[in-house]
């Protein structure tokens, strides 16, 4: 039988066929779920009604519900109704609570629902917010700040409990009593697990509200009416994505190969997704992380995040002379040498020096890539025992690398160092007095067996976060903390501004309540850091003891000192150590550290979070802060959506191997990487808010590196490169001399990147496109037509008024290879950019000029690539380099001049329209984000 449909949309007619099929009438006239099956007794569409069961499906992100069974019913009453594409159902019981309930149909065939919107009835919000209320006057500062605080927190005994909490602030009320709602969501006993545990039952903190407790009845209280209404915001993150679009497997494979590779995907990769099966996308994604754009994604994403490209100090080994000699000798060598040749610091000493800093500075990034290209656990970043080395500084530390060129300072291999050397009476030195340095003849007996762990104790790393005699290593605890457990110690508590507390000199850090908050969790790691000097050093005190400051050893007031000889800590501060364990030895504590590190579940959500900005674009959401905000709620939906995707990547990353290629394809599949839009009219007030506030459903400004990247990929022409003999590679205009005006970061005073585009980055932007429009259609039309990445299939005679099919033909191609997007040739977007051509083109032609961008006034700016004529007849000699002091890599004009001249030639006017073209495209918003 088909049912009568009262609906006229051919598409709601189709849908409702689909009730014929048989199914035993459910005579209960409510909604309910039970299991994972939604039952609907009566369901009012127009003027019929019928009984219906919805099958959730949860195969689907986010799940979906799928119509399994309906049949036509008598009823003067019913439960939803159907109206447009929208299911509502007014009041449906989900484990005891009373939702209201919006569906959006999202398929026809098959009938399949999504969740649009949720909300507890009146009943159930009034009970929640009498929870709140009960809360605030009764629990929040009496309870959690005074008795839980001290270890429910970040870096606390109990931060991996499932109740964590913030100390006294803005907004430390209602995010404590949401911790509260998200345990009662995550678990079917939460009121008897916290019940039992404030009152002693296997809780390490003991008895702290005693059954039966005015305290104990009123948390009591305040479950039984919370429990189960997590309302509001848990349940509205469930239904973030559920007006999101999502981006289908080209799109996605497109946007994380110019991301993850630089580059596009191939046809053979687009081919591989053509089923639209998730899995075929899995491994489509995966193989893209590989080569050298996949390696410096790696490196620049490490980055961005450690900012070790920021030590602006030169000379990373010249804070200890003695305790590298092999470097020492050779820099004295080559400095004597120019000396007598009259040259002061010549070209040899600038590269010598700059490419051992170079490797030193590298070093931590290229072992992150190293871990995860070669598909060890993640884990290693911080236990590896060895460091990544380039053939310069592994002479200069006498490491073990080998290496296929030794000439390639590019090239990083794994080696231990083994020149190393503590200070010594024993060592032989004499100074140097004309180039104010000193002669290592023996080094004397120290010589160190390095504890190598991983990039925490990277010569690169602690020198970007140096110590002082006051900060005592808390600044390498604050950033391994925040980097590798996912804490911001600086965020966990207020800080006081009570003048009082501020003027405690009595040891505050180990005595002080306002700054043992923050120093009991900090400064045992620092601790840990205890054998490395201010400069990063191992054990750079006399005769290799410690690397105490000598100030704490020798007080230059006289004043008497708590120091022991022996001692490699402070004996005024906490033990070396973390979480309240205690490191072993001395020798070795910040190799136990990296091990502590690594098997905290916080090392997971860390890694989530470290790598989130490379792929999303934006930064891992901070919990909100200020309850009174006018959108805190919104604040509040967003970060709990966003944290439960990163809670439940870090779970699985942890228990997969902590293989990081696969967590990056994890988090692009999920809708933070894949949503194309947000359809807001579907959603709630806060909803809304809460996207906005998240940026989902948008796409990302690319970096300048990225952009820069991007051009040369699809275009084959790099702004602005130029080779950089002392470092020996290729500097570029968005990587090197523009990227601060475009948003980028030197990681040092700038290290955060811009996300909007200001007035200064569009000049850099028109100007990437103005100046390399030219040559890019110069070289296209200088290539064999096979040999094109843009112009293949047309050639330089075909103008409008001979060929404006194949004209349009090529614009289809253009803005799918640029931009990313398909159009009709005789869609809008075509008709303008044909447009553009004819105008570029009949003004030439008016001209009478007949030559490209040679005017007067113009320039076709080939020579700002280094690489322009490479695969041209001149490749070989386009290039020379020229003897100077500082040698450096110039154009052969002799040679380029009789070759290019002639190619410059525009008698058709069509490069010149084709110019002002991709001109067009490269400063459009498709191109300059993803």
């Amino acid at each position: 039988m088909v049912l009568k449909n009262p609906m006229t949309n051919l598409g709601k007619r189709l849908i409702f066929l689909l009730f014929s099929l048989a199914y035993c009438n459910a005579m209960a006239q409510e909604a309910a779920l039970n299991g994972d099956q939604l039952s609907l007794p009566v369901v009012a569409v127009g003027n019929e009604t019928y009984s219906v069961v919805l099958t959730v499906d949860t195969t689907t992100s986010p799940p979906e519900l799928v119509l399994a069974s309906a049949e036509a019913v008598s009823s003067s009453s019913s439960v939803a109704s159907f109206v447009g594409s929208t299911l509502s159902i007014p009041s449906i019981v989900v484990d005891g609570l009373d939702y209201n309930v919006s569906l959006g149909l999202v398929s026809e065939q098959p009938v399949r629902f999504r969740l649009l919107d949720s909300s507890l009835n009146s009943s159930e919000l009034e009970a929640r917010e009498q929870a709140l209320n009960i809360f605030e006057a009764s629990l929040a500062t009496s309870v959690v700040q005074e008795r839980c605080i001290a270890c429910h927190v970040d870096g606390g005994v109990a931060r991996n409990s499932g109740l964590v909490f913030q100390h006294q602030s803005a907004s430390s009320t209602l995010n404590n009593f949401a911790a509260f709602e998200s345990l009662l969501d995550s678990r079917d006993d939460g009121r008897e697990h916290i019940l039992s545990r404030v009152s002693g039952t296997d809780h390490p903190g003991g008895n702290q509200l005693p059954i039966g407790s005015t305290d104990y009845l009123t948390l009591e209280s305040m479950l039984q009416l919370l429990e189960g209404s997590t309302a509001g915001v848990t349940t509205q993150s469930i239904a973030f994505f559920s007006s999101a679009s999502l981006k289908g497997n080209a799109e996605t494979l497109r946007k994380a190969a110019i991301i993850l590779a630089g580059r596009l995907p191939t046809a053979a990769e687009l081919e591989s997704i053509a089923s639209g099966d998730e899995a075929d996308l899995r491994i489509a994604l995966r193989n893209l992380m590989e080569g050298d754009g996949f390696h410096q994604f790696l490196l620049d994403g490490a980055n961005d995040r450690l900012l070790i490209r920021g030590i602006r100090d030169f000379g990373l080994l010249d804070g200890c002379d003695i305790c590298f000699p092999t470097f020492v000798n050779r820099r004295n060598e080559i400095a004597i040498e120019e000396l007598g040749q009259g040259v002061d610091f010549g070209f040899q000493s600038a590269q010598y020096n700059l490419s051992i800093d170079q490797g030193l500075k590298e070093s931590p990034l290229e072992l992150i890539a190293y871990i995860v290209e070669n598909e060890r656990p993640y884990s290693e970043i911080l236990t590896a025992d060895f460091m990544m080395l380039n053939p310069a500084t592994n002479f200069a530390v006498e490491g073990t690398a080998s290496f296929t060129d030794e000439s390639d300072y590019s090239e990083f291999q794994p080696g231990i160092m083994t020149g190393a050397y503590s200070p010594s009476d024993e060592a032989d030195y004499e100074e140097l007095q004309s180039i104010d340095s000193i002669q290592v003849n023996d080094p004397g007996p120290l010589r160190i067996d390095y504890p190598h762990s991983g990039i925490l104790n990277t010569i690169a790393f602690l020198a970007r976060y140096p110590s002082t005699a006051t900060n005592r290593n808390r600044a390498r605890s604050r950033w391994t903390f925040y980097h590798f457990l996912g804490i911001d110690i600086e965020r966990s508590a207020p800080r006081t501004t009570d003048p009082v507390a501020l003027a405690d000199t009595n040891n505050p850090t180990m005595l002080n309540e306002n700054c043992t908050v923050c120093h009991a969790t900090m400064d045992p790691v620092a601790g840990s850091f205890q054998n490395y000097s201010d400069e990063g050093f191992y054990r750079i005190g006399w005769n290799g003891l410690d690397s105490l400051d000598e100030f704490y050893k020798y007080p230059e007031d006289g004043s008497s000192t708590p120091y022991q000889l022996g001692d490699t800590w402070y004996r005024d501060m906490r033990e070396p150590g973390i979480f309240g364990a205690e490191a072993p030895h001395p020798d070795n504590s910040i190799q136990w550290l990296a091990q502590q590190i690594v098997q905290e579940p916080g090392f997971g959500t860390a890694a989530v979070k470290f790598w989130w900005p490379a792929l999303i674009g934006s930064e891992v959401l901070s919990a909100p802060e200020v309850e009174s905000d006018v959108d805190y709620e919104a604040q509040l939906i967003a970060y709990d959506a966003q944290n439960q995707t990163i809670q439940t990547l870090a779970s699985e990353f942890m228990s997969g191997g902590q293989n990081l290629k696969d967590l990056l394809v994890e988090v692009m599949l999920t809708p933070w990487f894949r949503a194309a839009n947000i359809d807001a009219s579907q959603l709630s007030t806060e909803l809304q808010q809460a996207h906005q506030l998240a940026e989902t459903g948008t796409e990302k400004l690319l970096t300048p590196e990225r952009l820069q990247r991007k051009t040369h990929a699809l275009t084959g022409f790099n702004w602005n490169a130029y080779q950089d003999l002392t470092l020996d590679r290729v500097n570029t205009g968005l990587g090197d001399i523009y990227r601060l005006y475009y948003g980028g970061i030197n990681s040092s005073s700038v290290t955060k990147r811009a996300t909007e585009m200001t007035p200064l980055m569009s000049t850099v932007a028109m100007s990437h496109a103005l100046e390399s429009a030219c040559p890019i259609v110069l070289k296209e039309f200088i290539l064999s037509s096979d040999e094109r990445l843009l112009f293949a299939g047309i050639e330089e005679t075909v103008t409008p008024e001979n060929g404006e099919a194949e004209i349009r033909a090529k614009l289809v191609q253009l803005h799918e290879r640029l931009l990313g997007k398909t159009y009709a040739s005789d869609s809008q977007e075509i008709n303008d950019a044909y447009q553009l051509f004819i105008d570029s083109w009949q003004e030439r032609v008016n001209s009478g000029e007949d030559g490209l961008m040679f005017t007067e006034l113009e320039r076709c700016e080939f020579y700002l690539d280094q690489g322009f004529f490479d695969g041209t007849p001149i490749e070989d000699s386009a290039l020379m380099i020229v003897e100077d002091d500082y040698p450096y890599v110039g154009f052969n004009w002799e040679v380029i001049d009789d070759y290019i001249w002639p190619l410059t030639a525009d008698p058709n006017h069509t490069k010149q329209a084709w110019v002002t073209v991709i001109t067009y495209l490269m400063t459009h918003y498709h191109y300059l984000y993803e």
